[in-house]
């Protein structure tokens, strides 16, 4: 099995703060290069004709801090972080680069990738692009992951409201077909790190706990044949008409890379991979991913690329730091609910 596309779940209960990796997801390859760190301000490519400065939402981040944490001097209501910007637009953007990295896949990487099964280090010569959608995947995973720690004065309250953010996120990918974003969202909040935190799950309304346990049965129900039916469906409907299509332009779908490798090499061992076919899906892929019409949002990319993310050694240490083992959960969501339906 070549490294990156191990198929995961949502990882044993570890006995210690830095007793598990997090490398064990789809699309994530290990290594000292993808360790999580300061971005020096390239940042991940954006589409050609990007707007400059838009003015949505009012309030800037700081790019110090992906969490929403409350502070002496800044009034309790206001948001900050990845807060200040709506679960929409984060899904958005989120699309649009995963669909510019996605359509710079080429064929021959992916067969490259498929009957060589290069090791990490070769993957960076041998299949570039491929590295890029698997980078973008661990940032993704890792900013949720982080935001929804914040800090060690990050109130149980406002970590429940970024879990909250992050759900409703992932609810917007998966109605934008937006699978690879939608896909790291889940598995980071399945992740030790932030599964563990019981009293900040039990801040967590109601409706976003159901929300959620219903995206996590979708996730857990992909699978490449489903997608790839899906897709050719979507490229049968396709208008001919280029007048007739901008209607139906935001119609596109991005697949999680690392599943569909997974699935590839798993063919190719059993020795039932038809690279043909397999090229030919992953044209489609590629074509279904450059039918988005979406606007790029500066001032979001700006943050994604500014953003302090926690390494996984210092995930695992806050987590345990916030809520050590053996604390009870808090029942105000519960009780939320009750009270919102007079029970």
């Amino acid at each position: 099995m070549a490294p990156g596309v191990a198929e995961p779940g949502p990882g044993p209960e570890p006995t210690s703060p830095c007793a598990a990796s997090p490398w064990d997801i789809p699309g994530v390859v290990s290594g000292r290069e993808l360790e999580p760190r300061e971005s020096s301000g390239a940042g991940p490519m954006a589409p050609a004709g990007m707007a400059q400065c838009l003015a949505e939402p009012e309030v800037v981040p700081e790019p110090t801090s992906p969490c929403a944490m409350s502070t002496p001097d800044l009034p309790r209501k206001r948001k900050r972080g990845i807060l200040v910007f709506a679960p929409r637009l984060v899904a958005e953007q989120l699309t649009l680069m995963c669909a510019e990295l996605y359509s710079r896949v080429e064929c021959g990487e992916c067969k490259v990738y498929v009957e060589r099964q290069p090791l990490r280090e070769a993957i960076a010569l041998l299949a570039p692009n491929i590295l890029n959608v698997i980078k973008h995947f661990g940032t993704t995973f890792h900013l949720v992951i982080s935001s929804c720690l914040g800090g060690p004065s990050t109130t149980t309250q406002d970590r429940a409201r970024v879990v909250e953010f992050w759900i409703q996120v992932a609810k917007e990918c998966l109605a934008l077909r937006n699978f690879e974003s939608f896909r790291a969202i889940i598995f980071a909040l399945q992740r030790p790190p932030v599964r563990r935190l019981e009293s900040t799950w039990g801040q967590v309304s109601w409706k976003s706990s159901w929300i959620y346990r219903k995206l996590k049965k979708r996730n857990k129900g992909l699978k490449g044949k489903q997608l790839l039916k899906e897709a050719r469906a979507m490229v049968r409907q396709w208008p001919q008409s280029p007048r007739a299509s901008q209607d139906t332009k935001q119609q596109g779908m991005i697949p999680p890379l690392g599943l569909i490798l997974y699935d590839a090499l798993e063919k190719q061992q059993e020795h039932h991979v038809d690279i043909t076919d397999f090229l030919e899906e992953i044209l489609t892929y590629k074509f279904l991913a450059r039918q988005y019409d979406l606007e790029p949002k500066e001032h979001f990319l700006s943050f994604f690329r500014t953003v302090k993310l926690l390494r996984e050694d210092q995930s695992y240490g806050l987590s345990y730091h916030l809520e050590p083992p053996g604390q009870r959960a808090g029942r105000k969501g519960l009780l939320q609910f009750f009270r919102s339906r007079k029970i």
